[in-house]
């Protein structure tokens, strides 16, 4: 019900404002996320990822205390995983393909800088020599890692496409020399001479290509690393098998395997869930403003019969009544419009953290949202 007297139908009007500007923020913010969820589905990969299987292995210190016994470890497993039926090719990195690899400051032999805050970031990622194979991407130009690489033999990189474009657009980067520093410190590692270049592979949640650097694992060996097994079938029926293989190395060394498609599911999941609960907020708000709308001006309407009535009987016609209807209604969907979009540019770059390939201001989804919401108002 719409409270009588002008304070009931000024304050009935500002309700109805409000309901537009809210609907038109959720409206807009349901737009970039539906737009950022579908530009992570149709994102291309860089790989072929149907038929890989992905799990994460942690040594206990205890058992594994120094950096020999992993590495020991770590030889073993891949050699008997290896081995398995249905196996093609296995591989050990700090993560898979689609999950962040953790991002560090480099500086180039070529353009040193020396103030440590304004070294450029990458992502980082330590690699066996079997990487690219397991992932079926030849290097475009130079070579793969070799079992050499790292350790006490030569100190090699490889760096993507995106890498090489950014720094040497049409110039040849293999020969090329960088260097990568810790977190929080000034130490860097020995100067690493890029000896490939390969095509771009995802290496984040959000489905974006990001500069890489590959490092061998041997340079820097870890405790922990991410198993990453190609199939010869279907790579659910394989997860078992590799189970059993990891336990008769070590019974109670615990591993999660997935088919790495699983893990992208789960992003798909989470996204869509996200831009679902958006769009059922702004299709509640969009009805609530439009029967708001609707009620005050009916009852306007019905509080204004005998004016309407004096106003036909000296020669108005419908289309005059109509407009009479029609701008008293525009006036607050216009300023709820208004409010709605200055909210929406003030509030909508708090998602920009999630979205994908979409500005939280973006001028298409804007203004679908103004239509949808001027189509229900009309």
């Amino acid at each position: 019900p719409v409270a009588g007297g002008e304070g009931g139908r000024s304050l009935s009007t500002l309700l109805v404002i409000g309901q537009m500007a809210l609907a038109v923020v959720l409206l807009a913010g349901a737009g970039v996320m539906i737009r950022s969820f579908l530009n992570v589905y149709r994102a291309e990969l860089g790989f072929e990822s149907g038929n890989i299987v992905v799990g994460f292995v942690n040594l206990p210190r205890s058992q594994y205390p120094t950096i020999e016994s992993q590495i020991a470890f770590f030889d073993r497993f891949t050699d008997r995983l290896q081995t398995t039926a249905g196996v093609e090719s296995v591989s050990l990195a700090s993560a898979p393909p689609g999950r962040s690899a953790g991002a560090a400051r480099y500086e180039l032999a070529d353009s040193p800088i020396a103030d440590p805050q304004r070294r450029p970031l990458a992502a980082r990622l330590f690699i066996d020599a079997s990487y690219f194979r397991t992932l079926d991407r030849p290097v475009v130009a130079g070579r793969a890692f070799t079992e050499a690489d790292g350790g006490t033999g030569f100190a090699a990189a490889i760096v993507n496409e995106r890498f090489a474009r950014e720094h040497w657009p049409g110039e040849e980067a293999v020969g090329r020399r960088l260097r990568v520093f810790e977190a929080n410190a000034s130490t860097p590692t020995p100067w690493l001479t890029i000896v490939g270049v390969v095509p771009d592979i995802v290496q984040s949640t959000r489905h974006e290509t990001d500069p890489i650097i590959y490092v061998p694992r041997r340079l820097q060996p870890a405790e922990s690393a991410w198993l990453i097994a190609r199939t010869r079938v279907p790579p659910a029926s394989l997860v078992t098998a590799l189970r059993r293989t990891v336990q008769t190395l070590d019974g109670e060394l615990p591993i999660s395997l997935v088919p790495l498609t699983d893990t992208f599911a789960s992003t798909y999941r989470y996204r869509a869930f996200t831009a679902g609960l958006f769009l059922m907020f702004a299709t509640i708000a969009l009805l609530l403003a439009s029967l708001g709308l609707y009620a005050v001006i009916a009852h306007s309407v019905s509080q204004r019969t005998q004016e309407i009535g004096i106003r036909i009987a000296v020669g108005a016609s419908a289309r005059e009544i109509l407009r009479l209807v029609f701008r008293q209604g525009m006036l607050p969907l216009g300023i709820g419009l208004v409010a709605g979009l200055a909210a929406s540019l003030a509030l909508t770059p708090v998602l920009r953290a999630s979205l994908v390939r979409v500005s939280p201001v973006d001028p298409i989804t804007l203004a679908l949202s103004v239509l949808v919401l001027v189509a229900a108002a009309l």
